[in-house]
């Protein structure tokens, strides 16, 4: 399976930012790879934005400022062939976000 990198974004896209993305283009295998693990764990993520979360962010003094900076970000499209994937919970605590492994697909 071979992703392909489209752009930089932030989620939320309205409010105070929360987090810095590197989008992946959506395709089938990623889609059947998406409801594979929807099924696994007995979710369904309608809401679903295929991303690579690149920061959190706490505080941002300026959003114009950060708006600049990322829309001077070129992408260049680059090609992606991840090996064995694991799935991890993200659980954000006073001290910062804690991982741990859910899931492990080939």
């Amino acid at each position: 399976m071979i992703f392909s990198t489209s752009r930089i974004g932030v989620f939320p896209e309205k409010g105070p930012v929360k987090v810095i993305w590197l989008g992946i283009e959506e395709s089938q295998p990623l889609l059947l790879l998406q409801r594979e693990i929807e099924a696994r764990l007995g979710k369904n993520d309608l809401d679903f934005h295929p991303h690579i979360t690149l920061a959190r962010v706490s505080h941002v003094f300026d959003t114009r400022v950060l708006w600049t900076g990322l829309s001077n970000i070129l992408v260049e499209k680059t090609r992606l062939e991840p090996g064995p994937l694991t799935l991890f919970r993200s659980e954000l605590l006073p001290g910062g976000p804690a991982y741990s492994p859910i899931s492990y697909f080939n």
